[in-house]
């Protein structure tokens, strides 16, 4: 049951491509009016009710839950519905493609990030489980010269849903937000291992030897890397010499609250970016962009206001409204933000805590599709358009150039 928090999450097709995205291939009931969910008396996101064969509710869990714990139960309802006899053990084959919306001429699918050093191109293919390394040839074609798909070498762990990068003088860093895990590419070796994460989602709250959901990371000292964990609303620090991770901003609970760090509420950070002395990063439950400065210790918001404040409004301070904004960079001195449920680019100026629309085809809501990732190129914006399975250029005026890739 899909009950949308967001105006864009109760539109069915783009519920499809979420489906699409994360491989769902069981039906989905677009409970956009909450009737299913008042019926339960639901009130988290996420939550899970266990019915049984006769009907009857077992009980709801409120939050991320244990596999396990859940899989227990279910056996326990499954044997004792067998003894009962009203346990259906007919297979269900819903026959669709997890790959039915890829457009044919497409290399990339649902691709979370890119970044740029020269130019090379790296390109998280969230979608395909990969890491690519792109050469370009003239401004809109890029040649895809390696492949990483394991982060611990030929016999290691395969990327599940590498999303953010980072890259240094001689590594590439990728966070992979469904395989748990922060691992290190040598560039010029080639080989990939894990230096963060076992694979198990984390507990979140103080504990810090698991990952939980890791969605971006930025290098803000020569060994001090900065993770957006997402799934337990924090931000850590990891050193890729040692591997010892530190907790660094978010109390662990969901909102939006700013002062010192390690108490201020953050909710599902994403995107990160290195602003002179702080790191900006979107909070994409509250659709807000805020501010972590490692120096003075603190978290402060730019825009937004709340869990549930979000919209399309231009403006300044409390005024302005933006839907699970999922990435930022920064270039001369201004914030360029994806606002991924609106379909656009906002421009931040963080001096004024003002937003305004980018002009031009990147503004209009219509040309790009849930864009995911963004950074600075050549005085452009390189922007992976994640719906649309592609990268593009968009110019300070927004106008939007394709890049291919080529195989």
């Amino acid at each position: 049951m899909h009950t949308g928090k967001f105006t864009a999450e109760r539109r069915t097709e783009r519920i499809r491509r979420a489906c699409d995205r994360l491989g769902i291939k069981h039906p989905v009931v677009n409970d956009r009016h909450y009737r299913i969910w008042r019926s339960f008396a639901i009130n988290a996101w996420p939550s899970i009710a266990l019915v049984d064969t006769r009907g009857h509710l077992i009980g709801i869990e409120p939050g991320e839950f244990d596999v396990e714990s859940v899989a227990t139960v279910i056996e326990h309802a499954s044997e004792r519905a067998s003894v009962e006899g009203t346990l259906n053990r007919r297979v269900l084959d819903f026959g669709s493609d997890p790959r039915a919306l890829l457009p044919r001429d497409s290399a990339l699918r649902y691709p979370g990030r890119s970044i740029a050093r020269e130019d090379h191109l790296f390109i998280a293919d969230s979608g395909n489980s990969r890491v690519l390394e792109a050469e370009m040839h003239g401004e809109f074609t890029a040649q895809i010269l390696r492949t990483w798909t394991l982060a611990d070498g030929d016999t290691g762990s395969p990327f599940v849903e590498p999303i953010g990068l980072a890259i240094s003088d001689d590594a590439l860093f990728v966070a992979d937000r469904a395989g748990q895990r922060v691992s290190s590419i040598d560039l010029t070796h080639g080989a990939a291992a894990t230096i963060a994460g076992t694979g198990t989602l984390g507990s979140g709250g103080t504990a810090t030897s698991d990952l939980r959901s890791p969605w971006d990371i930025e290098l803000i000292e020569p060994d001090t890397l900065l993770i957006a964990m997402s799934g337990s609303h924090q931000l850590m620090t990891l050193s890729p010499s040692s591997g010892e991770l530190t907790l660094a901003a978010g109390s662990g609970a969901e909102g939006i609250h700013d002062g010192q760090a390690l108490e201020a509420m953050l909710a599902q950070p994403t995107g990160l970016a290195l602003s002179r002395d702080r790191v900006v990063f979107c909070d994409s439950e509250s659709s807000a962009v805020r501010t972590y400065d490692p120096v003075t210790d603190q978290v402060s918001t730019i825009v937004g206001s709340g869990l549930f404040d979000f919209g399309d409004v231009d403006g300044q301070g409390e005024a302005v409204r933006l839907q699970h904004p999922l990435d930022v960079t920064v270039l001369d001195g201004l914030l360029y933000v994806l606002d991924s449920y609106n379909d656009r680019i906002k421009i931040v100026d963080p001096a004024r805590k003002s937003v305004r629309t980018m002009p031009g085809p990147a503004g209009t809501g219509k040309a790009l599709t849930e864009p995911m990732g963004v950074s600075s190129f050549g005085g452009k914006l390189l922007i992976a358009d994640t719906g649309a399975h592609r990268l593009v250029l968009v110019g300070t005026d927004g106008h939007i150039e394709p890049i291919e890739i080529v195989q």
